[in-house]
């Protein structure tokens, strides 16, 4: 392994790239121009995901079906944070684990209750504009449901 030398400038010189003011504002703008659509994609996502539940709970579970709110939930737990719902990105993480193991098995068998539960919680966030577990709301759903899951176990 080479040692570093105190003769080698490019141990001496920080190489980072220097980005303009201009630059961070213009993104910055860019951002502000997305953020105002923040609303309608989460509405979009959740109403997918909403969707998504009702085929699920209709068909029973099956395969097709679960894979699909799978999906949708990990859609909502990235999408989330990005859109200023933190708290549906967690929700859609719980999702994400509830149904997870079902799908990697290919088996139907899951906990409709509690899946059903997350899912409305999802919805009761995003019209209630709960937008973190930092609230008192917020804080108030993540328990209850960890209690529930705790229970269902």
């Amino acid at each position: 392994m080479r040692e570093p030398n105190s003769h080698d400038t490019a141990a001496q010189t920080d190489r980072r790239p220097v980005i303009s003011e201009e630059a961070v504002a213009r993104a910055q703008e860019a951002v502000d121009r997305l953020s105002a659509r923040f609303d309608d994609w989460m509405t979009e996502e959740v109403r997918r995901m909403s969707d998504a539940w009702f085929a699920c709970e209709t068909a029973h579970g099956s395969g097709e079906t679960l894979e699909t709110l799978h999906r949708c939930a990990h859609d909502l737990k990235g999408l989330g944070p990005t859109c200023g719902y933190p708290l549906i990105g967690e929700l859609g993480a719980e999702l994400c684990r509830l149904t997870g193991p079902a799908v990697r098995r290919g088996e139907i068998i899951f906990k409709p209750d509690l899946v059903r539960e997350h899912a409305e919680a999802v919805q009761i966030a995003l019209a209630a504009r709960i937008r973190s577990s930092e609230t008192p709301d917020g804080s108030a759903m993540l328990s209850r449901l960890a209690a529930r899951r705790t229970l269902a176990r």
